[in-house]
């Protein structure tokens, strides 16, 4: 899959060196010469990685490292910066910048680093998309067991419900509620992952033979 590049430069020669650089690296590169056109792409477009320059004309590298993270957060944004200090590398990495590098910089180091963001990039997405997956398996189950308890059906301990017949006179029977093949190996699979699940089968053995006795006994 093609890795998608933001590049934001104010310098020509750097936004054209980087952007041809990489697209010889077989990415999708787009560029931007300014802090709006930047925040604009990244709020129509879907990027993996953007490399900002610390100082930009119309606002600071690090503003608009927030501005892109907050329409796109699971990009991996990359400050570049000729005038390093220690008090602005701190100030990316808690504005939740990947990396920061220094100008000049080799473009096999950088081509590393991007390499290394992009990958974390799409590992937070996986991790994401994971996340919804198990809430939405999570709301399922839930939904399934509303569906098992109205049919009379407890996880871990299948409820025996005694039941009249109807007739005066017509003994007692214990009735088991109709379960389907899936809705049996399901709760078979819930149950084994409570840590109650040995106690609850045995309650429901004593209450399966106390079943059958008065069974017996009203016949």
């Amino acid at each position: 899959m093609e890795s998608k590049l933001l590049v934001v430069d104010d310098e020509v020669f750097v936004r054209e060196l980087l952007a041809e650089y990489f697209t010889k690296l077989n990415y999708q590169v787009r560029t931007a010469g300014s802090a709006a056109e930047a925040i604009q792409l990244a709020g129509t477009e879907s990027f993996h990685a953007a490399l900002i320059d610390l100082r930009m004309p119309d606002a600071g590298g690090i503003d608009v490292l927030r501005a892109v993270r907050k329409t796109a957060d699971d990009i991996s944004t990359i400050i570049m910066t000729g005038y390093p200090t220690v008090d602005s590398a701190v100030e990316a990495m808690r504005a939740g910048a990947y990396d920061y590098v220094v100008k000049p910089f080799r473009l096999k180091e950088l081509d590393n680093i991007v390499t290394r963001a992009v990958a974390a990039q799409r590992h937070r997405a996986e991790i994401s998309q994971l996340r919804e997956r198990v809430t939405e398996l999570e709301a399922r189950v839930a939904n399934l067991r509303k569906k098992e308890n109205r049919e009379g059906v407890d996880v871990g301990t299948r409820r025996f419900t005694i039941i009249e017949k109807g007739v005066e006179g017509e003994p007692f029977q214990v009735k088991q509620p109709a379960l389907t093949g899936s809705q049996r190996h399901r709760i078979r699979e819930v149950a084994r992952q409570d840590p109650l699940y040995e106690e609850a089968v045995a309650s429901r053995r004593e209450f399966r033979g106390k079943a059958v006795s008065f069974m017996e006994e009203s016949s």
